[in-house]
């Protein structure tokens, strides 16, 4: 027999927090993209970088690039347990939800294609992480591309992130949700465009390091707090399922 703790709004509140936790990875990526970026930036080597210098630099890169996709499909992987969870039980929890959490298949089945696109066609998108003048430099129209990319990988996977809680909210997180989905986008765009404008700037210099520092700032800094408003709204929803007691903590 079925007790309290197998409820649906339990089994819900439970999806929840894989889903939270999923996110905080995600949000952990993006501070420690900017933490790696930045140490590494001393040893960029103004005005020019020696020949030794580009080797470190790119073996540098290329490992904190396969630590953060790890830690991103690791992310992934925790949101997606929860996600499941929000799916499995979304008939018991009212047809408004059913209805929303349904749409979060194809919009993730899309995020997941435009994320695999710059895995398995780097030459589209450019390497992982890089710093201006430094390493491969891919074809320059391949900039324009990876900043569409970009813009529209933010658009699906928020997409996803709303509709897949969208019907349990009340209407002031459903704005929170729109607002953090925007800043998402926002976040996305900038860094991956001043990314691109400092690429596009000959050889290592003062000139392409502020843009590309810039955009770890406000980009990779938007895109946070785009995070952290998810899983503020996220956590919400979360103690409104568990009732009264859960809303008095």
């Amino acid at each position: 027999m079925a007790g309290p703790t197998t409820s649906p709004r339990v089994r819900a509140a439970a999806g929840f927090t894989w889903a939270i936790r999923g996110l905080l990875g995600f949000l952990i990526l993006q501070l420690a993209t900017v933490v790696g970026l930045v140490v590494l930036v001393p040893t960029y080597g103004m005005p020019s970088p020696s020949i030794i210098q580009v080797v470190e630099l790119e073996g540098a890169l290329l490992l904190l690039s396969w630590i953060l996709l790890i830690l991103a499909a690791a992310s992934g992987l925790v949101y997606c347990v929860g996600l499941a969870g929000l799916y499995g039980g979304r008939r018991d929890l009212g047809p408004e939800h059913a209805a929303s959490v349904e749409q979060t298949v194809p919009w993730l089945a899309v995020t997941l294609v435009l994320l695999a696109s710059g895995i398995v066609v780097p030459s589209l998108t450019g390497p992982f992480l890089t710093l201006p003048g430094v390493g491969y430099a891919p074809p320059s129209w391949s900039w324009s591309v990876s900043v569409v990319l970009a813009g529209l990988r933010a658009i699906f996977a928020g997409l996803t992130l709303y509709y897949a809680v969208q019907g349990l909210a009340e209407e002031d997180e459903r704005v929170r949700l729109l607002v953090a989905m925007t800043l998402g986008v926002v976040g996305a765009v900038v860094w991956s465009g001043l990314a691109a404008y400092a690429a596009g700037i000959a050889g290592p210099s003062m000139d392409s390091l502020v843009p590309y520092l810039a955009g770890i700032v406000a980009g990779i800094g938007t895109s946070a707090i785009s995070l952290g408003l998810f899983v503020a709204v996220y956590r919400d929803i979360r103690r409104t399922l568990r009732g009264p007691a859960a809303r008095a903590t």
